[in-house]
């Protein structure tokens, strides 16, 4: 299992309800990522994200998250 640390990008729009997805930056890679609604992105917790540079879905434990 991979373990990343992620930067994402917030916009006033992740603090509505209506949230589809966060896009970030995999630093260890300098993959852009796109995480999906229904993962729990907190330090410590597993989620499943698409790797752009790779173009598949990967997973990783989070190791932080910076904004």
């Amino acid at each position: 299992m991979k373990k990343i640390t992620i930067t994402l990008a917030f916009f006033a729009a992740i603090m509505s309800s209506n949230i589809y997805a966060w896009e970030g930056v995999d630093n260890d890679s300098g993959s852009d990522i796109e995480i999906e609604s229904g993962n729990l992105v907190r330090a410590g917790e597993e989620i499943e994200y698409y790797d752009h540079d790779y173009g598949e879905y990967r997973s990783a434990d989070v190791e932080s998250v910076e904004s």
